[in-house]
């Protein structure tokens, strides 16, 4: 298991796990590399805006793009109120997003819910109900990261009592059809 450097397991926390090139500049040599290796980051969409590097007074300005003399290439912008236009290299504009199954070995993000996901939510294939040993087996995935990324990602846990657990799953378009596989595959498993 990679060893994942703690301000990276607080990113994942965040409503936005993103890294901007700025902040990848502060970095130690090589720790971005190693990140995208182990696929714990991932590159993301590029910033529209980035803080102005000219007047020192650190203001955020949204990138334009201008391409002059024609035929010279797209150079990015950003409009100073004290230094006028003031370029930004085009790295600058790179951002890595934290992957949402990075292993988090802290514990604090551990999980399980006493209460049915929230109305007119994002979850609602379901429930299915089990122990949590065979929702694992059922959602092809180990019980430590079911319980650590409950919620967050495509099924919502809920303990009943004992061993017993309902869970359901997410609607959402990038998960649906994985999850209704996982629910066919349950049915066929209950049936045996």
């Amino acid at each position: 298991m990679p060893d994942v450097p703690q301000f990276v397991l607080d990113r994942l926390r965040a409503k936005e796990p993103i890294f901007t090139a700025d902040e990848v500049a502060c970095w130690s040599d090589g720790l971005l590399d190693q990140l995208l290796a182990e696929g714990i980051v991932q590159p993301a969409e590029n910033v529209r805006s980035v803080a102005c590097d000219a007047c020192g007074h650190d203001h955020v300005e949204e990138v334009n793009f201008v391409e002059s003399p024609p035929g010279s290439g797209l150079r990015a912008y950003i409009t100073c109120p004290d230094a006028g236009r003031v370029a930004v290299p085009l790295g600058r504009l790179q951002s890595w997003i934290v992957n949402a199954a990075t292993p988090d070995t802290s514990g604090e993000n551990d999980q399980w819910f006493a209460d049915d996901p929230p109305p007119g939510g994002k979850f609602t294939f379901g429930p299915l109900e089990g122990t949590v040993k065979a929702i694992a087996e059922w959602m092809g995935m180990d019980q430590r990261t079911i319980k650590r990324l409950n919620g967050r990602t495509s099924w919502w846990v809920k303990k009943v009592h004992g061993k017993k657990f309902i869970v359901w799953f997410s609607t959402q378009a990038k998960y649906a059809t994985a999850n209704e596989k996982r629910l066919a595959a349950a049915s066929q498993n209950r049936m045996k």
